[in-house]
């Protein structure tokens, strides 16, 4: 399906499997950057998935989002969208308000998190805080934005519908930020 998808473009697309433990040993760490710069040098777009044929329970992300941070990170990029099936984080209190900008995660913010997990994710709102802690310590922005609706970034950027998460200011080396 993406082989159609991104054809009918003409795009070219690539695979990169990855397990935890190539995001969190630094020397697999930096192979995958390497293996990321090579492939959007060569003009491919990386469709990046959980390793699950050699990764075992004991080193599995288990959740995309906490993965696709780790790959925002390894990459160096500047924001990261994760499309859920909400609109983002909502306020306890007000089940229709939506937080709309975190600035530091703390018991507060993990306190709003819903511990519900659907039938389509495995982390649910817990994984995404996680992540954006993951982001926000590399200096990368995160959005949180509903992907059930036709053209989610148009929809998320006109109708300004999801919660941002602001990057800490960090003039960090790259290697001192993997290791945050």
């Amino acid at each position: 399906l993406f082989s159609q998808t991104f054809t009918k473009y003409k795009l070219n697309i690539s695979q990169i499997l990855l397990t935890l433990e190539d995001t969190e040993e630094r020397r697999r760490s930096l192979n995958a950057k390497r293996t990321f710069e090579n492939l959007f040098d060569l003009g491919f777009i990386p469709i990046v998935n959980e390793n699950d044929t050699i990764a075992t329970s004991e080193i599995k992300y288990g959740d995309n989002d906490r993965l696709a941070a780790r790959v925002a990170q390894i990459i160096g990029a500047d924001t990261l969208i994760i499309f859920s099936d909400v609109d983002g984080l909502y306020d306890k209190g007000n089940k229709k308000k939506i937080i709309k900008e975190v600035k530091t995660l703390n018991n507060n913010i993990y306190k709003l998190a819903d511990t519900k997990i659907n039938n389509y994710g495995s982390g649910g709102m817990i994984t995404k805080l996680e992540a954006a802690n993951i982001c926000m310590n590399a200096g990368c922005h995160m959005f949180i934005s509903n992907g059930n609706k036709r053209n989610p970034i148009k929809h998320m950027i006109e109708k300004k519908i999801f919660t941002k998460f602001i990057p800490k200011i960090s003039t960090m080396a790259a290697r001192k930020k993997w290791i945050v």
